[in-house]
């Protein structure tokens, strides 16, 4: 993991979905974002609707291909509930299409508890 120096002694999720590891070797706890997930997906008329939660306040991306070999960028959108819903117009043009959504920038785990 970046930033564990000695790795990761104890690993723990709390009801919003922030992420806490102990690193021993720094004797630190670290906060992590809350995860990115697909809630459901599927098509509504001729669009393909992808219901997402994350964390409150972080920009997401969309990406769409034909093939998982090249991707192009369908979108940006920010949280701002824990909650979004993004949309591809154009889905039903094209007999397959894949989807990949992700947190644009990467958030390193911030130290919120340090024993000296």
């Amino acid at each position: 993991m970046i930033g564990l120096d000695g790795g990761p002694s104890g690993v723990a999720v709390d009801c919003a979905g922030f992420l806490y590891v102990a690193d021993r070797y720094n004797n630190t706890i670290r906060q992590g974002s809350v995860a990115l997930s697909i809630l459901n997906s599927g098509f509504d008329g001729p669009k393909f609707v992808l219901n997402l939660t994350g964390q409150v306040g972080r920009s997401v991306g969309l990406e769409t291909s034909t093939g998982l070999v090249s991707w192009l960028p369908l979108g940006t959108a920010s949280f701002l509930t824990n909650q979004m819903t993004m949309t591809d117009p154009d889905a039903a043009a094209f007999p397959q299409r894949f989807y990949r959504v992700f947190y644009r920038a990467k958030k390193q785990f911030k130290t919120i508890y340090q024993v000296i």
